[in-house]
């Protein structure tokens, strides 16, 4: 006769099986998509993902693709939106990697290749770091609306389904915090402070960036109103210098340059040329909104071009030629301000000798261009923008032998959630590739290895 305890033991562990079996399906289940390796510097990396219900978040890696012995979670709630960072990596060393939720593991995808290579900072001691936002849009109601001049929409566009934190502020403010931790020497806003240029927007944006611990610096974009951008941020003028540690920062108002020969434009030409003359052994870093080369082709390869040209085809037969010119101008395939005044700064950035960078917003994405029949192998690197997919910033490490740029996106979970929202929003009117290749965010530039002779 069986006693009763052991038919409750028996009980128990059917139970106890039934539950681990009903589970192991559900775990199985998860799905996981958006998989991007964000960050690669000399000693950490960074991968975000997103899964179809909350998940853990875990990441195996190692320098052999067949021995990924090095486990790193991210935290013990289950989340939606994923965000894992490796620390600790050797420079100049090859690592692979599988992301994980659930019982789905998962390497690669169109922005995961599920191996990297750490980079190598440039020669000699570490001087400062520098931050940089860019376009910020404060005030801004939608992200990803597009609307033509006729007033015909192409895109209604997305909002942050928290009516009482507007998106660009979540955004912000979660750049803001991470810069805080990462003992930068100032931060550079690369322009668009502001969506309409009034003073309440204005005075909404210096509540937010004066939460930065330390010195920051505004350029002037084209949604900014110049006077109370100055009056704001209590300027006597858009266009301005400082040094840091031996190194020189040029900060330039790209409007009047965008827009023919306007009086300021030459005033600031003037001034430039005096001011790069007083600084010539100083290795400079120049910032602006609008990227100053007539022509940067953002996609490359057949494939990329063909896509963009059918995009373009489809929107001029259904909406116009104003409407694939809108695509035009939005990809950078149009320059950003006129040729001939471009030419005239790069003289001047090629005269110097010393320009190391020149940094730019305005076009919402991470890419670095290169003008070599003006200024040889001078990068001119543009960063998405923060209000919005990818909603990131940038750390520029400077070294005595040059500088290791890598592009961050904040861990904070609501604004991932957000970045996917504008992702999805953004991919409708065919701008899905916002966020770059990995050499776009992530590079080194060496002194020694620059040369801005024009190469025919």
């Amino acid at each position: 006769m069986i006693s009763t305890r052991f038919r409750w033991f028996v009980a128990s562990v059917v139970i106890a099986v039934s539950v681990w079996t009903a589970d192991r399906p559900a775990r199985a289940q998860v799905t996981l998509r958006r998989l991007t390796l964000v960050t690669v510097t000399d000693t950490t990396a960074t991968l975000t993902w997103e899964t179809d219900r909350p998940a853990n978040t875990l990441v195996r890696y190692g320098t052999q693709p067949g021995r990924l012995d090095r486990p790193v979670s991210s935290g013990d709630a289950p989340v939606r939106f994923h965000h894992c960072e490796l620390r600790g990596l050797r420079p100049g060393t090859r690592y692979y990697y599988v992301c994980q939720s659930g019982a789905t593991r998962e390497s690669t995808a169109p922005l995961s290749p599920g191996r990297f290579t750490t980079l190598v900072p440039p020669p000699g001691p570490e001087l400062f770091r520098f931050a940089t936002m860019t376009d910020t849009h404060v005030g801004q109601e939608w992200a990803a609306r597009l609307a033509l001049s006729s007033g015909k929409i192409v895109s209604e566009g997305v909002q942050w389904r928290d009516p009482d934190v507007p998106f660009w502020e979540l955004a912000v403010r979660a750049s803001v915090d991470e810069i805080n931790a990462r003992r930068v020497a100032f931060a550079v806003v690369k322009g668009d402070v502001t969506h309409s240029g009034t003073d309440g927007e204005f005075s909404a944006a210096k509540r937010l960036l004066d939460q930065l611990e330390q010195p920051y610096h505004v350029v002037r974009g084209n949604h900014d109103a110049l006077t109370p951008l100055l009056r704001t941020f209590g300027r006597r003028r858009p266009w301005y210098s400082f040094d840091h540690q031996g190194v020189h920062v040029v900060v330039l108002d790209t409007e009047p340059i965008a827009h023919g020969s306007a009086p300021s434009f030459q005033a600031q030409l003037t001034w430039l040329a005096d001011d790069l003359a007083k600084h010539g052994q100083k290795r400079t870093f120049v910032f602006v909104h609008r990227p100053i080369p007539p022509k940067l082709t953002r996609a490359t390869g057949r494939v990329s071009q063909s896509l963009y040209k059918l995009g373009r085809d489809m929107l001029k037969k259904g909406l116009g030629a104003r409407a694939s010119s809108v695509l035009d101008r939005a990809s950078g395939r149009d320059p950003a301000i006129q040729p001939a005044n471009a030419v005239r700064l790069a003289e001047l950035f090629r005269r110097h000798g010393r320009v190391v960078g020149v940094f730019a917003g305005h076009l919402h994405r991470n890419y670095v261009g290169y003008w070599p029949e003006q200024t040889g192998n001078l990068p001119y690197v543009e960063t998405a923008s923060t209000k919005e997919y990818p909603c990131g910033y940038a750390i520029t490490r400077v070294f005595a032998g040059g500088y290791l740029h890598a592009y961050h996106v904040p861990a904070e979970a609501r604004c991932l959630e957000w970045s996917a929202m504008t992702q999805d929003a953004y991919a409708k009117i065919g701008f899905a590739s916002k966020v770059g290749g990995l050499t776009d965010r992530c590079f080194v530039v060496r002194f020694d290895q620059l040369d801005l002779n024009p190469r025919k």
